[in-house]
């Protein structure tokens, strides 16, 4: 058989090259086009976790779950699981009516605690009140949200090591593969980079609490800055003071923040002869941030002449005292910090209580919220003994109108002399809860609705004898599940790290990785959300092994009931 001319093989694999190209052209490739930006609807499920947890059997550890009112009867179905130790168990699944909040004792027994809570139907907040009773440690509850997400980063704005002051950095991971941290300290003086810390890992379905007075010691003023090399976290602080060496007692959570942001709000402090109050503010970009003050009274918002302009340099954590600052006889306020040039910080306030008798002392940190909200859900334990109350600063420039509900297992009440409470544009009100919480209810919770614009609102709780027991806590805001954000498209490169919630798709580099060494391991793609448990849940409050979730970046899953 005679074979073709060599030039005619030629011809066909050029005619086979310009037909690829004219398909090509004519259906552009998947992997290349790049998909629009979404907008979300309100979520349908979620997820909460916290890291600080005990529920050794005198810590009386409580986790709550409250559903705002809303337009629907549907309760949510809540799930509220625990981690830790390697191990992960599986609670009961509650159903909450909106306008209602319900509790669950967690089985004792287990120092470390993580708590892992899903939700599905209706959105619930969930949070944990713990009572704290050491030997020989002060006394006081350890209460407040917990996190919607794990994140690869968290900042916490300040703790103290000094002057008898104990931070510990509690760090979980709910995950089923391990995950590993470091963690540096920003401070006055610039930032403080233990070796030891360069590489902690957090096994999985586990917990890991760091004493940070071992490796920052006598600091007043001190950041912490958790940054994932492999993996997410849940990362959250607790502060004590001893009164044996300073002359407070008092303990204190202290939250910590995924992201810093151009604007905080912390809704409100105290002054006094005994009292005092200061704003811990952390910057870990790499650029200087030009801070500005503005103090929310119950009159309206000040700008304090008696504070130059603030300069807070990269990797530098600073005091701000907020005494001398408000007019006098005024003794509460709201403050908001705000960023000049754009530079996102991080930013709480820390609230001390001094006085001759040890026992009415107390010490409590308030994480503050980046922006205000419409609605707003704050959660506490037993009102028994105690005063609360809450405060709502309006750091807009448009009046806000607000509704307060109190709720608790039994419903939701609405008081009449707590409707339609005006709030002024800069301004701060309080409202006293006292009167409307039954003496009885084993949590509470407080939902806060307004009609007109938009609030940041904070609770304040204390023992009415004895042991003060300060609480001081901010909030759950509705827009975590209300929707309307724009969602960026995921594009999905095979061994390339995906920038999961950013337009920028993948990129060849980890912008995580410390290591100088080039990094060889490929990240493996987050998978899909697991689907809503199933099925009837169980007669009883007692916990069973859950099964454990299958990869890293997903869920903890509850394990399904039986019907029947």
């Amino acid at each position: 058989m005679r074979r073709p001319p060599a030039w005619t093989l030629v011809l066909v694999v050029v005619g086979i090259v310009a037909a690829g190209v004219l398909i090509d052209r004519a259906n552009p490739s998947t992997a290349t086009a790049r998909p629009e930006p979404v907008l979300a609807g309100a979520a349908m499920s979620g997820a909460w976790y916290c890291a600080v947890g005990d529920t050794t059997e005198d810590a009386q550890m409580r986790v709550t779950a409250a559903v705002p009112p809303g337009d629907t009867d549907r309760p949510a179905d809540v799930t509220i699981d625990t981690f830790g130790a390697g191990e992960a168990l599986t609670g009961r699944e509650i159903s909450v009516p909106p306008g209602t909040s319900t509790s669950r004792d967690v089985a004792t027994g287990h120092e470390e605690a993580g708590v892992a809570s899903r939700w599905w139907d209706e959105p619930a907040a969930v949070g944990r009140s713990i009572l704290v009773r050491p030997t020989g440690g002060p006394e006081g509850y350890i209460e407040g949200p917990c996190e919607p997400e794990p994140s690869a980063r968290w900042i916490v704005p300040g703790v103290a090591t000094s002057g008898g002051a104990q931070a510990l950095l509690t760090l979980a991971n709910p995950f089923d593969s391990d995950a590993s941290v470091t963690i540096t300290f920003p401070t006055p003086d610039g930032l403080i980079e233990p070796q030891l810390l360069e590489n902690v890992v957090v096994p999985k379905r586990s917990t890991r609490t760091v004493l940070v007075n071992e490796h920052a010691p006598e600091e007043p003023d001190l950041g912490i800055l958790v940054r994932a090399r492999s993996g997410r976290v849940v990362a959250e602080a607790v502060q004590t003071l001893s009164a044996a060496i300073g002359g407070v007692d008092g303990v204190s959570l202290v939250k910590a923040t995924a992201q810093p942001a151009e604007t905080w709000t912390v809704p409100w402090f105290d002054l006094g002869e005994d009292v005092q109050s200061w704003l811990w503010v952390t910057n870990v970009e790499d650029r200087p941030a030009a801070l500005a003050l503005t103090l929310h009274a119950s009159s309206g918002g000040i700008v304090p002449e008696e504070i130059d302009e603030i300069t807070l340099e990269a990797g530098e954590t600073r005091r701000i005292d907020l005494r001398d600052l408000l007019p006098e006889g005024t003794t509460r306020a709201g403050v908001t910090v705000r960023s000049e040039n754009s530079v996102p910080v991080a930013a709480s306030v820390a609230t001390e209580y001094a006085g001759a008798d040890v026992e009415r002392t107390g010490f409590a940190v308030q994480l503050g919220a980046a922006a205000p909200d419409s609605l707003w859900v704050l959660s506490g334990g037993p009102p028994a003994g105690r005063d609360t109350s809450v405060h709502l600063s309006n750091p807009g420039s448009e009046p806000a109108s607000v509704d307060v509900l109190v709720a608790s297992a039994g419903g939701a009440a609405a008081p009449a002399d707590l409707q339609g409470i005006d709030v002024p544009p800069g301004a701060m009100r309080s409202v006293d809860l006292t009167p409307h919480l039954p003496e009885d209810a084993a949590d509470h919770s407080i939902f806060v609705v307004a009609r007109e614009g938009t609030v940041v609102p904070g609770r304040r709780g204390v023992d009415r004898v004895g042991t003060l027991r300060l609480v001081a806590g901010g909030g759950v805001p509705g827009s975590l599940w209300a929707g309307g954000r724009i969602v960026p498209p995921v594009d999905h490169a095979p061994t390339l790290t995906q920038r999961l919630g950013t337009d920028l798709g993948p990129r060849t580099e980890d912008p995580l990785e410390v290591p100088s060494e080039p990094a060889t391991a490929t990240p493996t793609p987050l998978p899909p959300a697991p689907p809503p448990a199933t099925g009837t849940p169980p007669a009883s409050d007692e916990p069973s092994p859950a099964t454990s979730p299958e990869s890293q970046g997903s869920s903890p899953t509850p394990t399904p009931s039986p019907s029947g």
